[in-house]
């Protein structure tokens, strides 16, 4: 009689491991679905910031803005931006900028695109830990004068021989 009572007790420890192990499990995933829910928002609303920022832009030509990114990552395509895993199309902008901006800034200027009238506005996007690097192989000083000159005061820009 005792060994099946102590059989009896090491089947109800068994039990209650296998309960516990589906139970942790069972709460360890609506925890991890919660954090990729609220990820996704997080991604969204950045978007929807970044899509307000831009519809503003067109007011503001020839100053420079800055904007938190919050430590992520806003990737530029042709036709669409995204970021993290979040993406939205572009429409009716002209966006030039790296294909991946990174950091904590992200920095915007706006310009006019005139050819010989204005047809459209240019939305200028980078990081301050983004450097650009004229290469100079021409004796052509007054062309990378320009190109500097051009250039907004906030831009890493370094000319190389």
């Amino acid at each position: 009689m005792r060994k099946k009572a102590a059989i009896g007790v090491q089947f109800n420890w068994i039990f209650v491991l296998i309960v516990g192990g589906v139970l942790l499990f069972f709460f360890f995933s609506i925890i991890n679905k919660a954090k990729e829910s609220s990820d996704n928002t997080v991604n969204v609303k950045m978007l929807d910031y970044f899509e307000n920022i831009l519809s503003g832009t067109n007011v503001k030509v020839g100053t420079v803005q800055n904007y938190t990114l919050a430590g992520g990552t806003l990737e530029l395509s042709s036709d669409s931006y995204n970021f993290q895993k979040s993406s939205k199309q572009i429409r009716n902008k002209i966006i030039f900028g790296p294909n991946r901006v990174q950091g904590e800034k992200l920095i915007m200027y706006t310009d006019y695109w005139s050819m010989p009238y204005k047809v459209d506005y240019f939305i200028y996007l980078t990081s301050d830990e983004v450097r650009y690097v004229v290469v100079d192989e021409t004796d052509n000083r007054e062309f990378i004068t320009e190109i500097f000159d051009m250039m907004p005061e906030f831009v890493n820009i370094e000319s190389i021989r």
